[in-house]
């Protein structure tokens, strides 16, 4: 419950959520947690779009607003991941709508993230004081807070943006991408992705990123390099298939690594774990080219 602070607040029926959208996708703005792992990548940017409707005559009525006061909204979110924080424009009202967008950098995001909606008294008229109305501006009236669940599909990658030596021979290279799979078959099961998989992007070259055919790319270099771990990582064929068997059908509590791969190889092997080794070694480009042509449906 919260604290009043000295003033009135809005209740649930001064306004009404019409619309969430995360990355073109809606969402239930009834949850208090929205999960975005099988859509959200860490290396695209998100937006954000919400659109609410004030019942603005008796908001007016019950807080006793004059011309002069002014109600408006922003959206701001904070990810504990990164410690970082986006701030949405604080936007007036268009009538009685409420319109919101906020974007999130590519790589400013991480495991989750909290995202907060709020009505603010902004403006305030503090010529007539009238019992229970804000008189300071900027005073909130009211707040939503949903939780983003993050992990999940590309997330957890351990992304670091460095610069590329000179004379190795990779410095023009856009990125580099190694895989460093459990030792203990059981920890297939348990492990976090950014443990597995670590991405070096070349810091010289980090605005070729924007371009959406080198994203693209990455990511799909980033899963064919994951699903290596799997065929061409130096362990039994039993052991082999154990892992396999994990990955379709991933125990309760799995770890964010084994979701991932549970999500990429119904994609890659349409025959499932049959001759899943043979498929792989023999069809790469195939494989491949579905991931690809996967990846790039993506909204």
């Amino acid at each position: 419950m919260r604290i009043s602070k000295g003033f009135n607040e809005l209740r649930p029926s001064d306004f009404q959520i019409k619309r969430l959208e995360i990355n073109g996708e809606l969402q239930d703005s009834l949850l208090h947690e929205v999960r975005l792992s099988s859509k959200w990548i860490a290396d695209s940017i998100t937006v954000i779009r919400m659109h609410a409707e004030l019942n603005v005559e008796e908001i007016a009525r019950a807080y006793s607003l004059t011309r002069q006061d002014s109600i408006t909204g922003v959206l701001r979110t904070y990810c504990k991941g990164t410690t970082i924080q986006h701030f949405s424009e604080n936007v007036s009202l268009n009538g009685s709508d409420l319109n919101l967008e906020l974007t999130i950098p590519a790589f400013q995001w991480a495991d989750q993230a909290d995202l907060k909606f709020s009505i603010i008294h902004n403006a305030v008229d503090t010529s007539t004081l009238t019992p229970g109305k804000a008189v300071l501006n900027k005073s909130r009236l009211y707040e939503q807070t949903w939780s983003l669940v993050l992990s999940g599909s590309y997330s957890r990658s351990d992304v670091q943006s460095v610069t590329f030596v000179s004379g190795d021979g990779k410095n023009n290279a856009l990125w580099e991408i190694s895989i460093t799979p459990p030792v203990e078959i059981g920890s297939w099961s348990t492990v976090e992705q950014s443990a597995v998989v670590h991405i070096r992007v070349n810091q010289a070259r980090e605005t070729d990123l924007e371009i959406s055919q080198v994203e693209l790319l990455l990511k799909v270099d980033m899963i064919m390099a994951s699903l290596e771990a799997i065929f061409d990582h130096a362990i039994t064929a039993d052991a082999r298939d154990e892992i396999i068997e994990m990955i379709l059908a991933p125990p309760l509590g799995s770890g964010s690594w084994l979701r991932f791969l549970s999500l990429m190889f119904p994609i890659a092997f349409p025959n499932g774990g049959i001759a899943a080794s043979q498929f792989w070694h023999s069809h790469k480009d195939e494989i491949r080219a579905r991931i690809q042509s996967y990846i790039g449906g993506l909204p």
